[in-house]
Parts: structure tokens; sequence; C-alpha cells
């Protein structure tokens, strides 16, 4: 059996962390031993990997600093794993990196799921080193693969690309579409729009808050559900209260039925300033829904700006508010487009064949030199 160790800063639900809790689902656990390893925090998706039979455990405290030279506690923790191949994503990769280039005999895979907003020059400096002591680099979609190419200074020949894919029959439209929306207590006549990210700088919901304050001006029954939990909720949460939003957006944190509320929703929207390929985007289309997004990193690799949802400028409000009061003001638009919607994830975004890069990936690594 090929030992697998997953090395990510923590398990608190997140993109990064959903994609490797959907690396596990479709793994030949039969043929792959996956585990993980925390550099900071263990969080709810520990507990469902538990139940596919991957075992979390969080790495002992390093010295700041000094880790990034020598990170023994990392190293240790490693050789005591007995794992042939190390995969590691965002925020872990030099560290894992110089652990990795004191190890004989254990490959290291990178996945980067997309760049910090802004890209500091010591993170950059250390990347590219990182690459050095790197078997293998993936970039989630194309445009991250160019600017490790060109800006982060990995060569070309170590950076592949492999599109993030996502469970179709999970998220799906539902016939239970008029009870879910029940449940949020939505009326027929209201639109309904969601979105699912980590509640943080990088996310810019400020921006979308401004931009739907701006929708209900137009339209007194549209609703924002916003999904997910972080250190901005708080301020996100006052800012809301400032403008007497209180009735139109609701904040319902961290869910595990996330599939269920976007089978009850009309939009989804997301407003990132910097992204790779976003789940969120692709799980809210699955689902038949029409996404508005900001045109930054992957996100026009999957939105057909016009056909399957709109792509806006990161600061643009009026064109942000626009786009979701012409959905809101649409439904046989927004029907069309969720159709489209789901039809490109169904034929170019699955799991299945996600995974299977992955694997022959992780085969071809043991065959490497």
């Amino acid at each position: 059996m090929i030992s697998i160790l997953h090395i990510v800063l923590s398990t608190v639900t997140g993109g990064m962390e959903n994609f490797i809790y959907n690396l596990a689902t479709v793994a030949d656990l039969g043929k792959y031993r996956m585990s993980i390893g925390c550099l900071q925090e263990i969080g709810y998706l520990s507990e469902k990997m538990a139940k596919l039979g991957v075992e979390t455990q969080l790495v002992n405290k390093m010295i700041p600093g000094f880790s990034i030279i020598y990170p023994r506690q990392l190293i240790k923790f490693i050789k005591n794993n007995n794992c042939r191949i190390v995969h590691t994503h965002s925020g872990c990769w030099p560290k894992v990196a110089a652990a990795c280039a004191r190890i004989p005999g254990v490959k290291l895979l990178y996945t980067e799921h997309g760049r910090g907003y802004p890209d500091n020059r010591l993170t950059v400096w250390q990347d590219k080193i990182a690459s050095h002591y790197t078997d293998t680099v993936v970039a989630v979609s194309q445009s991250l693969r160019e600017y490790l190419i060109s800006k982060v200074g990995v060569p070309d020949s170590k950076v592949i690309t492999i599109n993030n894919g996502i469970d179709t029959e999970r998220f799906k439209p539902s016939p239970e579409r008029a009870a879910i929306r029940e449940e949020l207590g939505l009326t027929d006549s209201e639109f309904a729009v969601g979105v699912v990210a980590r509640l943080a700088p990088v996310k810019n919901h400020r921006f979308l808050i401004n931009a739907f304050r701006q929708v209900v001006k137009n339209n007194s029954r549209a609703r924002l559900f916003i999904i997910g939990d972080g250190p901005l909720r708080a301020e996100l949460e006052e800012l809301t209260a400032s403008y007497g939003l209180e009735k139109n957006i609701s904040f319902l944190g961290d869910r595990n039925d996330v599939p269920r509320i976007l089978a009850g929703l009309d939009a989804a929207a997301l407003s990132s300033l910097s992204e790779g390929i976003s789940l969120t985007i692709l799980e809210a289309m699955s689902c038949g829904l029409p996404v508005v997004a900001t045109a930054v990193g992957g996100n026009s690799e999957i939105i057909k700006n016009g056909q399957n949802g709109f792509l806006v400028d990161t600061d643009n409000t009026a064109e942000l508010a626009d786009k979701l009061s012409l959905l809101g003001n649409n439904p046989e638009l927004r029907a069309q487009m969720g159709r489209d919607a789901r039809d490109n994830i169904m034929s170019k975004w699955s799991l299945s064949k996600m995974n299977e890069r992955y694997q022959g990936l992780y085969d071809q690594l043991l065959t490497k030199k």
C-alpha cells in the first residue's frame, strides 16, 4: 500500500480542505493509505475524514522563523509517518520542502490552490527556493500555472495543471427545493443569493455587502445568505447592521448541509480578490445556479461571461449590483444560465477526472528517479 501524507495548515472548513476531503472520497483506499498532518489546527473536516479511515494529527509547534531553515518537529513527524509521498498545500510549502529535503526517499508534491493578495516578496522568494526541493508542483488553474512560472520562478518543467473537481451527485438541483426555501424562511417571490467562503480579507465580503445594499434598494425582497465563518464575522455583521440590512442578509456560519442550502437558492456570488479554481463556484454551478464572481484567478476558466454567469471587476460595486439585479429581475435568464452552468460542470469539472489525474501523478512520482 502506498502511504500519502497530506500536510495542511488546518482542517477548518474551507475550499482547500474540502479539496482533500473530495480526494479521499474517491481514492482507491486499497492502494493508497492517506493521512493528514496539521501545522496549526485540527477542525471539523477531520471528523468527516476519520469516517473514511483518514487519520489527522497535529504537528508539534515549531520555532518561528527557524522552522523555515530546519523544521525539526516536522522532519520527525514525516519520518514517523513512514510515508512515500508528502502532498502539501498552500501555506505550508517552504517548511515542508525544507523538511523533505532532509529525508531521503520521500517524494514531495505541492498543490497551489491560490496566491495571497497581495503576494509579498518574502513569500515569493521562499516559494521559489521550495520549488527546488519539490518533485512536482500542481496549479489548479492555467492562469495560476503561468503565475508560478513567470512571477514566482518555478521551473516550467515542474509545473502541471490539474483542475479541481467536485461530486456532481452530491451537488445537484433538488426536488425538495420548496421545502428547503421554507426552512430558510424564503417565499417564492424572494430572490435568494448565496456566498460560501471563509470570512477573511481575501474573500472581500465587504465589497459584496456594499453591492447588495444597492440590490436591496431596487428589490426589498432580495436576500443574501453568507455561509462560512472566520475572523471578519463580527466586523461584517456590524457593517450589515449599520446599513439596516439584518432582514436581507443572514450569516449562517459553517454548515455541513451546504449542498442542500445551495439547492434552495436562485444564484450565487463570490467577491474574492484572489482565487485559484474556486470549489464554491463549481459547487454552486453544479447545483444549477448562475454565479456572479470577480474576474480573478481561474474564475474566468469556469464562468463563461453572459452564458452561465457573470464576471465583474473587483472594485466595481455598481457592476456587481447590476448583474445580481439582472438575475433577480429575470427568472427565465437565471434558469437558462443555471442549466448551462450545470452542463458545464458535468462535462469538465467532475471529481472522477480530478482523481484520475492525481492517482496517475502519485504513481508517476514513485517511478521517478
